[in-house]
């Protein structure tokens, strides 16, 4: 049989007081004298009373909870990420309840219904694949909320992000200035802000050398290692080595790097392989893999305080004060 939980009215019965008493010195209320709230507080613990806090908020209007949805938390980057965001708010004595979207817009929704049932004081997300609809509904709920590591609106959204752009750019450059000009891009899925920009600064990178793009060179809509994995076989199949193969993140990566093991490739001399993120597993792959490195619990970090701000004081935010894009830094080891 299941106990419930014990309630305000379950203490006062014990004592002969009423549950507004009882309410009152768990609440340090002046009217309740100190050896009365002591006595109260004492029953409470041996009766192993636990505040219900979505009660307490919706008298209080007040929340000290934080929703946080995030795209894939099988992915190492947003494992990072979260510790930044975590630490943050509960050095502000917030907590926070995690959902994983795992990539589905109808999800992302529900969790949404979810957070608003529980009266959470804001919001942060990670857009599943750039949904639009669910991002215009936390616009429309008047409920606090910043997108981190992706976008959907650049000019008006309030998020944290890695400059995407500058991470491409600065990959490709780093190929193109020590491997040649043949590389093959593995990029995720298009709607999403961060493969758009990423793109953007592969592309960038072969225009400042006057260099043509091969479009039969880019391949989209990798998620995870098996996508890196399968898409690598594909590249092998109609490319002979040398080359360069820039992946997404270091999670595609490393499953590009299963795929060149087992084709007995010799990395970098065949193929040199990068990723984009510099998770942790990335210094410890044979060999160690380049990637470019973003500020991935800073992010977290910085979109908890920008949630916190706009908490406190939403209209007193400008544009230019709810955008942060952090930048991100090349890192060359043995894989190119």
């Amino acid at each position: 049989m299941i106990k419930r939980n014990v309630t305000l009215k379950d203490i006062a019965a014990v004592l002969g007081v009423t549950p507004m008493t009882v309410s009152k010195a768990l609440n340090d209320h002046p009217d309740i004298s100190a050896a009365r709230k002591r006595e109260i507080i004492e029953m409470a613990k041996q009766m192993n009373y636990v505040p219900n806090a979505i009660a307490k908020n919706l008298r209080t209007n007040s929340s000290k909870l934080i929703g946080v949805i995030v795209a894939d938390n099988s992915n190492p980057y947003f494992a990072n990420t979260l510790k930044g965001i975590e630490q943050e708010f509960s050095s502000n004595n917030y907590h926070t309840v995690i959902f994983n979207s795992n990539e589905n817009p109808e999800k992302e929704r529900m969790f949404i219904d979810d957070l608003r049932s529980l009266s959470v004081a804001g919001i942060l997300i990670s857009p599943a694949l750039g949904n639009k609809e669910n991002v215009s509904i936390l616009q429309n709920i008047h409920i606090p909320f910043v997108l981190f590591s992706r976008y959907i609106n650049r000019n008006t959204d309030a998020y944290v992000i890695a400059d995407d752009v500058n991470a491409g750019f600065l990959a490709t450059e780093h190929l193109l200035s020590t491997r040649g000009e043949k590389i093959f891009f593995i990029n995720s899925n298009m709607e999403v802000s961060t493969a758009r920009d990423r793109l953007e600064g592969y592309k960038t990178a072969y225009k400042k050398r006057g260099l043509p793009i091969n479009e039969q060179n880019i391949f989209f809509d990798a998620i995870d290692i098996s996508d890196g994995y399968s898409i690598t076989k594909k590249i092998l199949g109609r490319q002979k080595p040398p080359f360069s193969l820039l992946c997404y993140s270091d999670y595609i990566a490393i499953g590009a790097l299963q795929a060149l093991y087992e084709e007995k490739l010799k990395i970098p001399q065949d193929v040199a392989l990068m990723g984009i993120d510099n998770i942790e597993y990335s210094a410890f792959t044979s060999p160690k893999l380049s990637t470019i490195s973003l500020p991935s619990v800073q992010i977290g970090t910085a979109s908890a305080r920008l949630l916190l701000k706009l908490i406190k004081n939403k209209k007193a935010m400008d544009n230019s004060s709810k955008q942060i894009i952090l930048t991100p830094h090349l890192l060359i080891r043995d894989s190119t």
